[in-house]
């Protein structure tokens, strides 16, 4: 959306308008501003998305932990809610890879529908849980519309959105809000598109990842690590990017919304690295997957590897996702037993200094190297990202 000017000219006159509006009318105003302007991008997601909006508005409530079918009230609602993603997001690739062909499951994916589903179901266990205080129609929709945040995230928590909001203008807010969105367009367009994309050619020897699997046997496995690095980069600093607009179009409205990405490229350990890394998404599932298998199960090694084979899955319905998922998951996994054994034989020596910065190279490695799983969704399948990651290591698969 950003790339559109009318995305700025509708958040600069929105801005104007609700500010300039009593109170009691601003959020109101901003649900009805922001459906209208996602209402012109995608009319059909978007009248669905104030079906599902006032669904789990009326009938959560229904769902407190007193009521008497409040536990089956919230299974349903949560069932109900991700069968609706499956049918868009997970159902047409299986039925690609099953048949062939999409037939007439091939229709767009509703915008935004991801970060909807997710904001529901945390919706939904908070109030059932009690941890969300009063609040009206207008609060919840001006939560699920903010177009700013829509199709992008963070993934705003409710009850940090109600008691992180400004009741007065305040100039300080606009100042780091337009400075928050001027930092994310020099990533974009500066650093990500002006000075990093033309890197791909002269340093790795191949503009796109097309190139580099036509001529994969021909590049070292150096020009291939030069490559996924740069892809890495490229990454975060346009996921990064949007998160700040996001966040600084946000702060226009006197609204601080939760902050996404912490320098994930100086982490010293892939544990660290997720909770630097999308960390509105990590925390979500956190909260919603990983917690509730420990409490199950007590089984750390089911709860991670459940934890980011839904971190994958959410992220698109193909086995490049799932696969790059569980490659985290078992990078975490060694290193929170490494931890455990440095912990047990007392190498407190290994947790500073040297070590720690040691660490900040093996986990950048380690995380572009993961790229290779996500950097031909939709291409060939899950096979060229074996192809490439075994290039890395100077083995040609092919050969």
């Amino acid at each position: 959306m950003i790339d559109s000017i009318e995305y700025w000219l509708v958040l600069a006159a929105t801005v104007v308008v609700f500010w300039a509006l009593p109170a009691k009318l601003r959020y109101g105003f901003l649900a009805l501003a922001s459906f209208a302007y996602l209402f012109t991008l995608e009319p059909a997601g978007v009248s669905t998305l104030a079906f599902w909006t006032l669904l789990f508005f009326y009938v959560t409530p229904t769902a407190d932990s007193n009521a008497r079918f409040g536990r089956q009230i919230l299974a349903a609602l949560i069932i109900t809610i991700l069968c609706y993603l499956a049918w868009f997001k997970y159902i047409p690739p299986l039925t690609h890879a099953l048949r062939g062909e999409t037939g007439y499951l091939a229709f767009a994916i509703p915008l935004g529908i991801s970060y909807l589903t997710f904001k529901l179901i945390h919706y939904a266990i908070e109030i059932r849980r009690g941890n969300i205080q009063k609040h009206s129609v207008a609060d919840f929709a001006s939560y699920m519309y903010l177009f700013p945040i829509f199709s992008a995230g963070p993934i705003e928590r409710f009850d940090h959105y109600l008691t992180h909001r400004e009741l007065k203008w305040n100039r300080d807010s606009t100042v780091e809000g337009l400075t928050r969105i001027v930092q994310g367009l020099v990533k974009k367009f500066a650093i990500a598109g002006m000075l990093l994309q033309p890197l791909f050619v002269s340093a790795s020897g191949a503009e796109n990842v097309t190139e580099l699997l036509d001529n994969l046997a021909s590049h070292s496995a150096l020009d291939v690590w030069l490559f996924m690095c740069l892809v890495y980069l490229v990454a975060y600093m346009d996921f990064s990017a949007y998160s700040d607009i996001a966040i600084g179009a946000s702060r226009l409205f006197g609204i601080r919304i939760m902050e996404n990405f912490n320098f994930p490229i100086i982490a010293p350990n892939i544990g660290n690295f997720w909770k630097r890394w999308h960390m509105t998404l990590a925390g979500w599932c956190q909260a919603y997957v990983y917690m509730p298998t420990i409490g199950l199960s007590r089984n750390l090694y089911l709860a991670i590897f459940s934890t980011f084979f839904v971190i994958g899955l959410w992220h698109a319905g193909a086995w490049n996702w799932i696969v790059w998922g569980l490659y985290n998951a078992m990078g975490v996994s060694v290193y929170l037993t490494w931890a455990r054994v440095k912990r047990l034989r007392r190498w407190k020596h290994l947790d500073g200094g040297m070590w720690r910065f040691a660490g900040i190279p093996v986990t950048f490695l380690f995380v572009a190297a993961g790229f290779t799983f996500t950097v031909t969704h939709g291409m060939s399948g899950v096979y060229s990202s074996f192809r490439i990651f075994a290039k890395l290591f100077g083995v040609d698969l092919d050969v």
